[in-house]
């Protein structure tokens, strides 16, 4: 069985009848939506803000439920591109992390999928953060990279600037430093006109994570 394969079915296990679950992005957990379908578990009600997760689930029959009916998520199952060992996450390359954080925001458990590769001892920033930013605080926050002396890209897509479903932009944010994930944190917490970034410090409850032989389950 194929890696990410073994690890959606271990995710499977962690689903009881009756259950609200939210779906982030990824093709992990694309493979998971169609293990929910296939499974004949009753009554699961599936929550995503995912473009491309919605379009599986629509297509192979799950039961869909809006934002404006959701209060709280059973649990929750989402990929990344890198987490350490005290679960702190990278989730810079699908660049819906605002969806993402509302949907860990809502959940009991937030729980990452991801193959051993991407599960290391300390989180390395050798991919870039990326912001979400308000595009009237674009001159703020160039300011900001410069005071910081970081360097950035606005995301595009077919050469045009890329605009997020809320109606900003995306910037990929080179951040060498050897400073904590926490202060980073802070400092993106606290620039005006950042709407969310990439890094997942406190969001993650548990971590899936696959090789060929196992799936093991590390939790906080």
């Amino acid at each position: 069985m194929e890696i990410k394969e073994k690890i959606a079915s271990k995710a499977l296990q962690m689903i009881d009848e009756g259950m609200v679950v939210g779906l982030g992005g990824g093709s992990t957990v694309a493979l998971l939506a169609k293990k929910i379908a296939q499974s004949g578990l009753q009554n699961i009600s599936v929550f995503t803000l995912s473009d491309q997760t919605r379009s599986v689930c629509q297509e192979i029959g799950l039961d869909m439920i809006g934002i404006e009916t959701v209060s709280q998520l059973d649990v929750s199952f989402d990929g990344c591109d890198s987490i350490d060992y005290e679960l702190r996450a990278l989730k810079t390359l699908g660049g819906i992390q605002t969806q993402e954080k509302i949907t860990a925001a809502l959940s009991k458990r937030y729980i990452i999928l991801t193959t051993v590769d991407k599960f290391k001892e300390r989180l390395l920033f050798d991919l870039p953060i990326c912001c979400e930013v308000l595009p009237d605080a674009m001159i703020v926050f160039k300011q900001f990279m410069l005071s910081r002396k970081l360097t950035g890209k606005l995301r595009r897509h077919n050469h045009e600037i890329e605009i997020t479903q809320y109606g900003n932009y995306l910037i990929d944010l080179n951040w060498h430093s050897d400073e904590a994930p926490e202060i980073i944190l802070e400092c993106l917490n606290q620039q005006i006109g950042v709407v969310s970034h990439s890094l997942f410090i406190d969001q993650v409850n548990d971590v899936l994570v696959g090789d060929d032989e196992t799936v093991k389950h590390y939790s906080r």
